[in-house]
């Protein structure tokens, strides 16, 4: 009796398992056949799935190039929400691509204005609300988005280069991210030395066999963070990093995530990382000068620099100990960004003084629970750049 008991369990175990294996391996060629599908289920968290949406191509300057992917349509909490944080406040996202991988653009060739960067050039939650869009609505000049994520300044030189100084462009702007674009200069240089970048793998050259077997393993991986991310909310209340931000909605809560080195802006410029910036900055100046483009670089501010130091006493204590290590360095980024591009010898527009001064007007310019800026921060953006493509 006992023994059979036993084989059932067995028995039922093996059938869970063997379910479990037949489903993923049904879902996984499915997504083989239809990339898209990864974001109906809702797979795009995982690494694999990300990728194969996105259609990343092997490349051997890019690291990757993408070719046109799947609209992307729906509501969107943001990439800094966490169920924890109490309810969402998501927004609508509709994005189109074009056949090169970039984000659709109003105007057509020639393009007078060129606009690369990462994915704050990439983001607006419509097709007409993108940094070049709002551009070319405010000064008439037609406008190529080249912004691609988890690009770098090694990368924007080269998509200028491949993509934008075809057109013949009177003005490329380079927008500089204070957030991460140092470290992707980083990546850049280990991935070009060997390494990885990110989390980049080329999966056309993999067997299908391999390919399942990197995808269960990255769903093996998702899951693992995220019960772990759900352990760490019941050991600490994943609010304290939570700041209170007083805006015109009222007290808003913010999250953050991307404090970066506390350092001068001496030691900034001191480190491998940003002195490949700085390699990137005088690329960039000679590329537009051989084409006959005025080369300007933006400073793109991250959400800590312009809300930490607004931020209320009933903020979270986790916020409040990160942020006093933060600000007496916040100002280094942007400094050293400025001086890399004095001598480049590069027009510098700086949008920090005044995305600070509206900020504590109570604007609110980023989304709360996002690391990108929202519409009225593209706006102001757009606002701050127009002047310089005028003249």
């Amino acid at each position: 009796m006992r023994l059979s008991r036993l084989r059932k369990a067995a028995f039922a175990a093996a059938a869970t398992v063997a379910a479990v294996a037949f489903a993923s391996l049904a879902l996984f060629a499915a997504v083989e056949l239809r990339p898209g599908l990864a974001v109906t289920f809702g797979l795009v968290k995982i690494r694999y799935y990300a990728l194969k949406w996105a259609d990343y191509r092997p490349d051997p300057v890019l690291v990757f190039d993408r070719r046109q992917p799947p609209p992307l349509r729906g509501k969107f909490p943001g990439d800094l929400y966490l169920p924890e944080y109490g309810p969402a406040q998501p927004f609508d996202y509709s994005a189109t691509y074009t056949p090169d991988g970039f984000r659709a653009n109003s105007s057509r060739p020639p393009y007078e204005v060129v606009v690369v960067g990462d994915s704050f050039v990439e983001a607006g939650s419509d097709d007409s609300l993108t940094l070049s869009e709002r551009l070319r609505a405010r000064t008439g000049l037609p406008a190529l988005n080249l912004g691609r994520s988890w690009y770098g300044p090694p990368q924007y030189v080269e998509v200028l280069r491949r993509y934008g100084l075809p057109h013949r462009p009177r003005v490329a702007l380079l927008c500089f991210f204070s957030g991460n674009d140092a470290e992707d200069a980083a990546e850049y240089e280990r991935w070009s030395r060997g390494g990885d970048y990110y989390f980049y793998k080329d999966l056309s050259s993999m067997s299908f066999p391999r390919r399942y077997l990197l995808a269960a393993s990255d769903a093996a991986a998702y899951a693992r963070w995220a019960l772990g991310r759900r352990a760490a909310h019941f050991r600490r209340d994943a609010r304290l990093r939570l700041a209170v931000v007083r805006t015109e909605a009222g007290e808003t809560p913010m999250a953050f995530n991307n404090w970066g080195k506390a350092a001068p802006a001496d030691e900034l410029l001191a480190s491998p990382e940003w002195r490949l910036v700085g390699q990137s900055f005088a690329a960039f100046r000679d590329l537009c000068r051989a084409a006959g483009a005025r080369p300007v670089v933006v400073y793109v501010p991250r959400k800590e620099e312009v809300y930490a130091g607004l931020a209320a006493e009933s903020s979270g204590e986790d916020f409040k100990t990160a942020r006093d290590r933060f600000l007496p360095f916040a100002d280094a980024p942007g400094r050293a960004a400025r001086r890399l591009a004095e001598e480049a010898g590069l027009e510098f527009i700086d949008l920090l003084p005044e995305f600070r001064r509206r900020a504590g007007e109570g604007r609110l310019l980023f989304h709360p629970f996002d690391t990108h800026w929202n519409r009225d921060g593209i706006d102001l953006a757009a606002e701050l750049i127009a002047p310089s493509l005028r003249r």
